[in-house]
């Protein structure tokens, strides 16, 4: 299961995810197409967290598990990617990108998530 939010690019509703690369300080969200987006119809959804469930795009509305299913438009490859950097903490010890999150060093404890 992967999960994700909402999110629209150009005039397409999208399940949007967000991962971050393992050997770059480099985040990638990709935008993956489920409908046509009506800004009057659909400006509550954006921003909701969903998941993807192998066949369908699942979004939980309210406290009483009324649940919206989109397929996903049949595909694997998203309609739109970016990739933004990811800016190295403020600290004044060393730091370094090691799997996917950076990283402090501290004399007593060795290598820390920062």
């Amino acid at each position: 299961m992967l999960t994700g939010f909402i999110g629209y690019q150009g005039k397409t509703l999208c399940f949007v995810t967000e991962t971050t690369m393992t050997f770059e300080p480099k985040m990638v969200r990709s935008y993956y197409g489920i409908g046509h987006y009506n800004a009057r119809e659909d400006a509550d959804l954006i921003g909701r967290a969903a998941r993807y469930t192998g066949f369908t795009v699942e979004v939980q509305l309210g406290a009483y598990g009324q649940v919206l299913r989109w397929p996903l438009a049949g595909t694997d490859t998203p309609i739109h990617s970016e990739v933004t950097d990811i800016p190295a903490p403020k600290t004044r010890c060393r730091t370094r990108w090691e799997n996917g999150a950076w990283r402090k060093y501290l004399a007593r404890q060795g290598w820390v998530c920062a």
